[in-house]
């Protein structure tokens, strides 16, 4: 994948995949969901260039994982 428009080769990422999943039970007004985003873990760094001066990169998120509660009335 290409993430920058001027070609630069900071801007040529490999491919990535991530697996996120979600389940969740409801029991009346009362529900709990546990929720997973990139639970492979993989990490890649993505750069893009600020107004033709310079260049700045960032990491893609960990793997992140959670779980919400939530009534209704």
């Amino acid at each position: 994948m290409e993430s920058d428009a001027s070609n630069n080769p900071l801007g040529s990422l490999d491919s990535i995949e991530n697996v996120n999943a979600t389940i969740g039970y409801t029991v009346d007004n009362y529900s709990v969901t546990v929720w997973g985003r990139n639970l492979t873990d993989e990490r890649e760094q993505r750069w893009s260039t600020i107004g033709g001066l310079t260049s700045r990169g960032w990491w893609n998120e960990p793997a992140t994982l959670g779980i919400t509660f939530s009534a209704s009335y």
